[in-house]
Protein backbone atom coordinates (compact mmCIF):
# COMPACT_ATOMS: atom_id res chain seq x y z
CA UNK A 1 0.00 0.00 0.00
CA UNK A 2 2.80 2.40 0.94
CA UNK A 3 4.80 1.69 -2.19
CA UNK A 4 1.74 2.26 -4.36
CA UNK A 5 1.11 5.59 -2.64
CA UNK A 6 4.63 6.83 -3.29
CA UNK A 7 4.48 5.58 -6.88
CA UNK A 8 1.30 7.56 -7.48
CA UNK A 9 2.85 10.59 -5.79
CA UNK A 10 5.98 10.43 -8.00
CA UNK A 11 3.83 9.95 -11.08
CA UNK A 12 1.72 12.97 -10.12
CA UNK A 13 4.84 15.10 -9.60
CA UNK A 14 6.26 14.03 -12.96
CA UNK A 15 2.97 14.82 -14.71
CA UNK A 16 3.14 18.31 -13.24
CA UNK A 17 6.79 18.87 -14.18
CA UNK A 18 6.30 18.07 -17.87
CA UNK A 19 3.81 20.88 -18.62
CA UNK A 20 5.84 23.22 -16.39
CA UNK A 21 8.96 22.47 -18.45
CA UNK A 22 7.04 23.05 -21.68
CA UNK A 23 5.69 26.35 -20.35
CA UNK A 24 9.20 27.51 -19.40
CA UNK A 25 10.50 26.49 -22.82
CA UNK A 26 7.76 28.43 -24.63
CA UNK A 27 8.36 31.46 -22.42
CA UNK A 28 12.11 31.33 -23.11
CA UNK A 29 11.59 31.17 -26.86
CA UNK A 30 9.13 34.06 -26.63
CA UNK A 31 11.61 36.16 -24.71
CA UNK A 32 14.45 35.44 -27.14
CA UNK A 33 12.39 36.21 -30.23
CA UNK A 34 9.99 38.84 -28.93
CA UNK A 35 12.25 41.34 -27.21
CA UNK A 36 13.69 44.33 -28.97
CA UNK A 37 16.45 43.56 -31.45
CA UNK A 38 18.88 45.46 -29.26
CA UNK A 39 18.77 42.71 -26.67
CA UNK A 40 18.82 39.66 -28.92
CA UNK A 41 21.83 37.41 -29.15
CA UNK A 42 23.08 37.40 -32.72
CA UNK A 43 26.00 35.54 -34.26
CA UNK A 44 27.88 38.87 -34.27
CA UNK A 45 27.44 39.02 -30.50
CA UNK A 46 28.83 35.53 -30.09
CA UNK A 47 31.72 36.41 -32.40
CA UNK A 48 32.57 39.50 -30.37
CA UNK A 49 32.61 37.46 -27.16
CA UNK A 50 34.73 34.63 -28.54
CA UNK A 51 37.14 37.02 -30.25
CA UNK A 52 38.20 38.21 -26.79
CA UNK A 53 39.26 34.71 -25.86
CA UNK A 54 42.70 33.27 -26.33
CA UNK A 55 42.78 30.27 -28.65
CA UNK A 56 43.44 27.84 -25.83
CA UNK A 57 40.45 29.08 -23.85
CA UNK A 58 38.15 28.83 -26.86
CA UNK A 59 39.45 25.35 -27.56
CA UNK A 60 38.62 24.44 -23.96
CA UNK A 61 34.92 25.11 -24.58
CA UNK A 62 35.01 23.11 -27.81
CA UNK A 63 36.55 20.15 -25.97
CA UNK A 64 33.68 20.18 -23.48
CA UNK A 65 31.24 19.60 -26.36
CA UNK A 66 33.29 17.27 -28.55
CA UNK A 67 36.16 15.17 -27.22
CA UNK A 68 37.68 14.97 -30.69
CA UNK A 69 38.82 18.59 -30.27
CA UNK A 70 41.05 17.34 -27.48
CA UNK A 71 43.43 16.09 -30.15
CA UNK A 72 43.97 19.66 -31.37
CA UNK A 73 46.27 20.56 -28.49
CA UNK A 74 47.22 20.00 -24.86
CA UNK A 75 44.88 20.71 -21.97
CA UNK A 76 46.29 23.98 -20.65
CA UNK A 77 43.20 26.01 -19.89
CA UNK A 78 40.39 25.87 -17.35
CA UNK A 79 36.76 26.88 -17.12
CA UNK A 80 37.62 29.73 -14.73
CA UNK A 81 40.31 31.11 -17.05
CA UNK A 82 38.13 30.80 -20.14
CA UNK A 83 35.21 32.64 -18.52
CA UNK A 84 37.51 35.31 -17.05
CA UNK A 85 39.21 36.05 -20.38
CA UNK A 86 35.96 36.18 -22.35
CA UNK A 87 34.22 38.51 -19.87
CA UNK A 88 37.12 40.79 -18.93
CA UNK A 89 38.90 40.92 -22.32
CA UNK A 90 42.14 40.23 -20.43
CA UNK A 91 44.56 37.43 -21.23
CA UNK A 92 46.37 36.16 -18.16
CA UNK A 93 49.64 35.57 -20.01
CA UNK A 94 49.67 38.97 -21.77
CA UNK A 95 50.11 42.03 -19.54
CA UNK A 96 49.42 44.35 -22.48
CA UNK A 97 45.74 43.43 -22.28
CA UNK A 98 45.64 44.66 -18.68
CA UNK A 99 47.44 47.99 -19.12
CA UNK A 100 46.91 48.70 -22.82
CA UNK A 101 43.80 50.84 -22.37
CA UNK A 102 45.04 52.59 -19.22
CA UNK A 103 48.58 53.76 -19.93
CA UNK A 104 49.10 56.45 -22.61
CA UNK A 105 51.25 55.21 -25.46
CA UNK A 106 50.15 51.59 -25.21
CA UNK A 107 47.23 51.99 -27.61
CA UNK A 108 48.98 49.63 -30.01
CA UNK A 109 48.54 46.67 -27.69
CA UNK A 110 45.93 45.15 -30.01
CA UNK A 111 48.67 44.59 -32.61
CA UNK A 112 49.79 40.99 -32.63
CA UNK A 113 53.06 39.68 -34.00
CA UNK A 114 52.30 36.62 -36.10
CA UNK A 115 55.84 36.19 -37.40
CA UNK A 116 58.70 38.18 -35.90
CA UNK A 117 61.47 39.02 -38.31
CA UNK A 118 64.98 39.73 -37.12
CA UNK A 119 64.87 42.22 -34.22
CA UNK A 120 61.08 42.62 -34.27
CA UNK A 121 59.24 42.82 -30.95
CA UNK A 122 56.42 44.82 -29.39
CA UNK A 123 58.67 47.84 -28.85
CA UNK A 124 59.23 48.50 -32.56
CA UNK A 125 55.98 47.74 -34.34
CA UNK A 126 54.95 50.03 -37.23
CA UNK A 127 53.87 53.51 -36.16
CA UNK A 128 51.46 55.75 -38.07
CA UNK A 129 51.84 59.49 -37.62
CA UNK A 130 49.17 61.89 -38.84
CA UNK A 131 50.36 64.19 -41.65
CA UNK A 132 49.15 67.75 -42.11
CA UNK A 133 46.35 68.10 -44.66
CA UNK A 134 48.28 70.97 -46.27
CA UNK A 135 51.59 69.52 -47.44
CA UNK A 136 53.84 72.08 -49.06
CA UNK A 137 56.11 71.22 -51.99
CA UNK A 138 58.52 73.95 -50.85
CA UNK A 139 60.02 71.45 -48.41
CA UNK A 140 61.45 69.42 -51.28
CA UNK A 141 65.22 69.35 -51.40
CA UNK A 142 67.78 67.26 -53.22
CA UNK A 143 65.30 65.23 -55.24
CA UNK A 144 66.64 66.17 -58.66
CA UNK A 145 68.79 63.03 -58.64
CA UNK A 146 65.81 60.77 -57.93
CA UNK A 147 64.97 58.62 -60.90
CA UNK A 148 61.19 58.91 -60.91
CA UNK A 149 59.66 55.88 -62.63
CA UNK A 150 56.46 56.26 -64.61
CA UNK A 151 53.48 54.31 -63.28
CA UNK A 152 52.89 51.36 -65.56
CA UNK A 153 49.24 50.72 -66.41
CA UNK A 154 48.68 47.52 -68.34
CA UNK A 155 45.48 46.53 -70.07
CA UNK A 156 45.01 43.36 -68.01
CA UNK A 157 46.76 44.00 -64.69
CA UNK A 158 47.48 41.15 -62.31
CA UNK A 159 48.83 43.35 -59.50
CA UNK A 160 47.22 46.59 -58.34
CA UNK A 161 49.39 49.00 -56.34
CA UNK A 162 48.07 52.04 -54.51
CA UNK A 163 48.78 54.24 -51.46
CA UNK A 164 46.23 55.14 -48.79
CA UNK A 165 48.84 57.47 -47.23
CA UNK A 166 50.21 58.93 -50.43
CA UNK A 167 52.16 61.89 -48.95
CA UNK A 168 54.40 59.77 -46.70
CA UNK A 169 57.91 60.89 -47.59
CA UNK A 170 61.55 60.44 -46.58
CA UNK A 171 63.64 62.94 -44.65
CA UNK A 172 66.92 62.48 -46.60
CA UNK A 173 65.15 63.97 -49.63
CA UNK A 174 63.46 66.88 -47.86
CA UNK A 175 64.64 70.23 -46.55
CA UNK A 176 66.20 70.23 -43.09
CA UNK A 177 63.62 70.55 -40.34
CA UNK A 178 60.65 69.59 -42.49
CA UNK A 179 58.08 66.95 -41.68
CA UNK A 180 58.35 63.63 -43.47
CA UNK A 181 55.56 64.40 -45.94
CA UNK A 182 55.54 65.77 -49.47
CA UNK A 183 52.94 66.00 -52.27
CA UNK A 184 55.32 64.68 -54.95
CA UNK A 185 58.49 63.23 -53.43
CA UNK A 186 56.83 60.46 -51.49
CA UNK A 187 55.93 56.77 -51.21
CA UNK A 188 54.15 56.76 -54.59
CA UNK A 189 57.60 56.72 -56.25
CA UNK A 190 58.25 53.38 -54.58
CA UNK A 191 54.93 52.08 -55.87
CA UNK A 192 55.85 53.15 -59.40
CA UNK A 193 59.22 51.47 -59.13
CA UNK A 194 57.62 48.24 -57.92
CA UNK A 195 55.08 48.33 -60.74
CA UNK A 196 57.76 48.77 -63.38
CA UNK A 197 59.93 46.04 -61.87
CA UNK A 198 57.00 43.64 -61.97
CA UNK A 199 56.33 44.58 -65.57
CA UNK A 200 59.97 43.91 -66.41
CA UNK A 201 59.48 40.40 -65.04
CA UNK A 202 56.41 39.79 -67.18
CA UNK A 203 53.76 40.61 -64.55
CA UNK A 204 51.15 43.16 -65.66
CA UNK A 205 50.52 45.86 -63.07
CA UNK A 206 48.43 48.94 -62.46
CA UNK A 207 49.71 51.72 -60.19
CA UNK A 208 47.33 54.30 -58.72
CA UNK A 209 48.70 57.58 -57.33
CA UNK A 210 45.50 59.37 -56.35
CA UNK A 211 45.95 62.28 -53.93
CA UNK A 212 44.23 60.81 -50.87
CA UNK A 213 45.17 63.79 -48.71
CA UNK A 214 43.32 66.13 -51.10
CA UNK A 215 40.25 63.88 -50.94
CA UNK A 216 40.30 63.99 -47.14
CA UNK A 217 40.58 67.77 -47.20
CA UNK A 218 37.73 68.17 -49.69
CA UNK A 219 35.42 65.91 -47.69
CA UNK A 220 36.41 67.31 -44.32
CA UNK A 221 37.58 63.88 -43.20
CA UNK A 222 40.30 62.95 -40.73
CA UNK A 223 43.53 61.06 -41.42
CA UNK A 224 42.14 57.79 -40.00
CA UNK A 225 39.53 57.84 -42.79
CA UNK A 226 42.20 57.45 -45.49
CA UNK A 227 41.14 53.86 -46.09
CA UNK A 228 37.55 55.01 -46.58
CA UNK A 229 38.83 57.49 -49.16
CA UNK A 230 40.58 54.77 -51.17
CA UNK A 231 37.89 52.11 -50.77
CA UNK A 232 35.65 53.37 -53.58
CA UNK A 233 38.61 53.64 -55.92
CA UNK A 234 39.71 50.08 -55.11
CA UNK A 235 36.18 48.73 -55.60
CA UNK A 236 35.90 50.47 -58.97
CA UNK A 237 39.30 49.19 -60.06
CA UNK A 238 38.40 45.62 -59.16
CA UNK A 239 35.08 45.89 -60.99
CA UNK A 240 36.81 47.11 -64.14
CA UNK A 241 39.77 44.70 -63.98
CA UNK A 242 38.73 41.12 -63.22
CA UNK A 243 42.28 40.00 -63.98
CA UNK A 244 43.66 41.55 -60.76
CA UNK A 245 44.96 38.87 -58.39
CA UNK A 246 46.90 40.97 -55.86
CA UNK A 247 46.25 44.31 -54.13
CA UNK A 248 49.21 46.03 -52.45
CA UNK A 249 48.69 49.17 -50.36
CA UNK A 250 52.26 50.48 -50.02
CA UNK A 251 53.24 52.61 -46.99
CA UNK A 252 56.35 53.66 -45.10
CA UNK A 253 56.89 53.40 -41.36
CA UNK A 254 57.57 56.32 -39.00
CA UNK A 255 60.34 54.51 -37.11
CA UNK A 256 64.03 55.37 -37.42
CA UNK A 257 66.57 53.98 -39.82
CA UNK A 258 68.11 51.56 -37.33
CA UNK A 259 64.88 49.57 -37.27
CA UNK A 260 63.88 49.93 -40.91
CA UNK A 261 67.21 49.23 -42.63
CA UNK A 262 69.33 46.13 -43.24
CA UNK A 263 72.23 45.07 -45.42
CA UNK A 264 71.57 42.66 -48.29
CA UNK A 265 74.47 41.44 -50.39
CA UNK A 266 76.67 44.23 -49.06
CA UNK A 267 74.20 47.04 -49.80
CA UNK A 268 71.76 48.94 -47.62
CA UNK A 269 68.08 48.15 -48.18
CA UNK A 270 64.81 49.29 -46.60
CA UNK A 271 63.08 46.54 -44.64
CA UNK A 272 59.46 45.49 -45.23
CA UNK A 273 56.63 44.67 -42.82
CA UNK A 274 53.34 42.96 -43.66
CA UNK A 275 50.22 44.31 -41.95
CA UNK A 276 46.94 42.36 -41.96
CA UNK A 277 43.64 43.71 -40.64
CA UNK A 278 42.04 41.07 -38.44
CA UNK A 279 38.57 42.60 -38.15
CA UNK A 280 36.90 40.90 -41.10
CA UNK A 281 35.83 37.30 -41.49
CA UNK A 282 38.20 36.37 -44.32
CA UNK A 283 41.42 37.80 -42.93
CA UNK A 284 43.04 34.35 -42.64
CA UNK A 285 43.45 34.29 -46.43
CA UNK A 286 45.21 37.66 -46.39
CA UNK A 287 47.34 36.41 -43.52
CA UNK A 288 48.36 33.32 -45.49
CA UNK A 289 49.62 35.47 -48.36
CA UNK A 290 51.59 37.69 -45.96
CA UNK A 291 53.08 34.64 -44.30
CA UNK A 292 54.04 33.02 -47.59
CA UNK A 293 55.71 36.18 -48.90
CA UNK A 294 57.59 36.74 -45.64
CA UNK A 295 58.96 33.20 -45.72
CA UNK A 296 60.01 33.54 -49.34
CA UNK A 297 61.74 36.86 -48.60
CA UNK A 298 63.58 35.21 -45.72
CA UNK A 299 64.77 32.43 -48.02
CA UNK A 300 66.07 34.72 -50.74
CA UNK A 301 66.97 37.88 -48.79
CA UNK A 302 67.37 37.05 -45.07
CA UNK A 303 66.60 39.99 -42.81
CA UNK A 304 64.71 42.02 -45.41
CA UNK A 305 61.29 41.34 -43.88
CA UNK A 306 60.55 42.58 -40.37
CA UNK A 307 57.72 40.07 -40.13
CA UNK A 308 53.94 39.82 -40.19
CA UNK A 309 51.51 41.49 -37.76
CA UNK A 310 47.75 41.74 -37.43
CA UNK A 311 45.92 44.86 -36.29
CA UNK A 312 42.53 45.14 -34.64
CA UNK A 313 40.74 46.91 -31.82
CA UNK A 314 40.36 50.52 -30.77
CA UNK A 315 42.44 53.15 -32.51
CA UNK A 316 43.11 51.25 -35.74
CA UNK A 317 41.18 50.61 -38.94
CA UNK A 318 41.32 46.85 -38.55
CA UNK A 319 40.26 46.07 -42.13
CA UNK A 320 42.38 48.23 -44.48
CA UNK A 321 40.11 47.30 -47.43
CA UNK A 322 41.48 43.77 -47.28
CA UNK A 323 37.95 42.40 -47.11
CA UNK A 324 37.65 43.33 -50.79
CA UNK A 325 40.12 40.67 -51.94
CA UNK A 326 41.76 37.61 -50.32
CA UNK A 327 45.16 38.69 -51.71
CA UNK A 328 45.10 42.26 -50.40
CA UNK A 329 47.89 43.46 -48.11
CA UNK A 330 49.37 46.54 -46.49
CA UNK A 331 53.14 46.47 -46.94
CA UNK A 332 55.45 48.89 -45.14
CA UNK A 333 58.54 49.80 -47.17
CA UNK A 334 61.25 51.27 -44.98
CA UNK A 335 60.78 54.28 -42.74
CA UNK A 336 61.00 58.06 -42.79
CA UNK A 337 64.83 58.04 -42.67
CA UNK A 338 65.43 55.71 -45.61
CA UNK A 339 66.67 56.91 -49.01
CA UNK A 340 65.11 56.17 -52.36
CA UNK A 341 68.19 54.22 -53.29
CA UNK A 342 67.49 51.86 -50.40
CA UNK A 343 63.76 51.79 -51.13
CA UNK A 344 64.19 51.09 -54.85
CA UNK A 345 66.60 48.27 -54.03
CA UNK A 346 63.92 46.73 -51.81
CA UNK A 347 61.23 47.22 -54.46
CA UNK A 348 63.40 45.28 -56.91
CA UNK A 349 63.88 42.40 -54.48
CA UNK A 350 60.19 42.39 -53.54
CA UNK A 351 59.25 42.23 -57.23
CA UNK A 352 61.63 39.31 -57.62
CA UNK A 353 59.98 37.40 -54.77
CA UNK A 354 56.41 38.22 -55.82
CA UNK A 355 57.19 37.09 -59.35
CA UNK A 356 58.54 33.78 -58.02
CA UNK A 357 55.49 33.33 -55.81
CA UNK A 358 53.02 34.04 -58.61
CA UNK A 359 54.86 31.79 -61.04
CA UNK A 360 54.84 28.89 -58.58
CA UNK A 361 51.08 29.06 -58.03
Amino acid sequence: MGKRFFYRKDKWQLSMLVPLFIAILILSVALLTGVKSTYRVYSDTVQQITSKMEGESFLYFLKRENVLFGEAGPERSSMARAVFESMMDIRIDDARTLFGTSIPGLNYYHDRIIIAGEGTDYTNLPVESEPPLDVSDEENEGSDDIAEPSPFDSGNPEVFIYHSHNTESFLPHLASGSSAYHPDTNITLVGKRLGNELQGRGISSKVNTMDVTAVLKDKGWKHYQSYDATRGMVEETLAQNESIDYLLDIHRDSLGKKTTTTTIQGKKAARTMFVVGAEHSGYEKNLKLATDLHKLLEQKYPGLSRGVITKQGAGVNGIYNQDLHPNALVVEFGGKENTFEELYRTADMFADVLNEYMTAE
